[in-house]
């Protein structure tokens, strides 16, 4: 069910979610998806690695560069491991990791200058991102702010059905 979800989430994301329309079934699907991720998530803490992405985005990204950040994520629809500190250029190939998500959407979350419809754009985009780079041995440890997202995304959804 996951890898069905996954396969649908990368076809999405190639056509840039441009000329997509989803049923029913793919709304249900990614629901259960969710529901097997929650499942599936453990509330241990583990010891915090920090990856150059994370280390990168809890040092550099603040509220003053955020929208440019947010301009690089809504084009490519993938956040660099690392961006120069002045020009904002990639510095590298890789892309950021499952917990640079997280933190680029707390910051979504509480920005001010995007309105909600950007938001519930963008973090729909996020949270599918997110299921697809999702790794029960790596990320279990992180549903939690992972359902902090899914629960902001319902919020905007109900607020405009």
């Amino acid at each position: 069910m996951l890898r069905t979800i996954k396969n649908n989430i990368k076809k999405n994301r190639k056509a840039k979610y441009q000329k997509v329309i989803f049923t029913k079934k793919d709304i249900n699907l990614r629901k259960k998806a969710i529901q097997f991720i929650f499942k599936t998530g453990n509330n241990l803490k583990k010891e915090k690695i920090f990856c150059e992405s994370c280390f990168f985005y809890s040092r550099y990204l603040n509220k003053k560069n955020f929208i440019l950040f947010y301009k690089k994520f809504n084009s490519r629809l993938q956040l660099k491991e690392k961006y120069c500190k002045f020009s904002y250029k990639k510095k590298s190939n890789k892309n950021a990791c499952f917990e640079t998500y997280l933190l680029f959407s707390k910051f979504l979350i509480n920005n001010k200058q995007v309105n909600n419809i950007q938001k519930l754009n963008t973090i729909l985009k996020i949270n599918d991102l997110l299921i697809l780079i999702y790794s029960k041995n790596k990320h279990s440890n992180l549903v939690k702010k992972f359902m902090q997202n899914i629960k902001y995304e319902e919020k905007l959804l109900n607020r405009y059905l």
